[in-house]
């Protein structure tokens, strides 16, 4: 029997309890009266009442006693629907108590399940992204061995090719022009280069690596492959090599792309000219250039 049925079972007993008190109570008080207006008719009879009076008050007598006769029994058989409904009621809520302790150690059996399957996800999770990072640092190291002797860059530049036209590109043509060395695909992907080893010679090779975030870029495949290259790097070497600019996005968007991400300080295009970014990457350069030298 479901726990919802033994609680309906035991609202109708209860309703059934309080009815039939209502009626003992209402015999009660009829037998109360029944006797007292007996003893008030006896009160009136004196020794000069005279017989056809007192006939009428004798006859009144026994139709009260009678009443009185029938109200007993009736108190008495609504006493045992009493009893007998309360031990119902009693059986109800012990039914009661051992469905919804049982129900209560089902879900306690279903909560530590859950929270044995919810450490084993972590764990799980904990493992594929310590292997995860291995491997990537292990990619990093192969591609930094495989390229040491190769043209090192102060700036990657990763970005999605819709933003080249309005920022990337003449935000390159004034680090280029201001001496600084870059890794942009217009001027390194050149007819025949192999597309891949050269952005992973890019990479492996530089200094710092700009992230141009906009929602082209979250969409872009190549960006996300230039993107891990370069957070492998930020990761294995320890190194803050990664400069995002946020471009036409907020912090919500990153947060959702990547909440590493969002972490690291960024520049954002809204609020700075392209001349006022190129002028702080090149305030960097130099400035970290001075700390290599120490």
């Amino acid at each position: 029997m479901s726990i919802s049925t033994i609680q309906g079972n035991i609202r109708r007993s209860k309703t059934k309890i309080t009815d039939l008190r209502k009626k003992l109570s209402t015999e009660q008080d009829n037998y109360s009266k029944a006797m007292k207006e007996i003893l008030n008719v006896k009160k009136t009879i004196r020794p000069t009442t005279s017989q056809s009076i007192l006939r009428t008050k004798l006859s009144k007598i026994d139709r009260l006693q009678k009443n009185i006769a029938n109200s007993s029994k009736e108190q008495s058989a609504l006493n045992k629907k009493i009893t007998d409904e309360e031990k119902k009621l009693h059986i109800y809520e012990e039914r009661l108590l051992r469905e919804e302790t049982a129900q209560l150690k089902k879900m306690d059996v279903a909560r530590t399940k859950m929270e044995r399957e919810h450490q084993q996800s972590q764990r799980t999770l904990l493992s594929e992204l310590t292997n995860y990072k291995h491997s990537i640092a292990l990619q990093t190291e192969r591609l930094v061995n495989s390229y040491d002797d190769e043209e090192k860059y102060d700036v990657f530049i990763s970005h999605a090719s819709d933003d080249k036209e309005d920022f990337v590109k003449p935000l390159a043509f004034l680090l280029k022009e201001s001496g600084v060395k870059i890794w942009y695909d217009e001027y390194e992907l050149t007819w025949g280069k192999g597309t891949r080893r050269s952005i992973d010679k890019g990479l492996s090779n530089c200094r710092f690596g700009i992230v141009v975030l906009s929602e082209a870029f979250i969409r872009k495949g190549w960006t996300n492959y230039e993107l891990d290259g370069l957070m492998g790097r930020h990761v294995g070497e320890s190194q803050n090599l990664i400069l995002p600019i946020w471009h036409q996005v907020n912090y919500e968007t990153v947060r959702k792309y990547s909440p590493s991400l969002a972490d690291i300080t960024a520049l954002t295009s809204s609020k700075m000219s392209i001349e006022e970014i190129a002028e702080q990457l090149i305030a960097l350069l130099k400035e970290s250039s001075f700390d290599e030298e120490e």
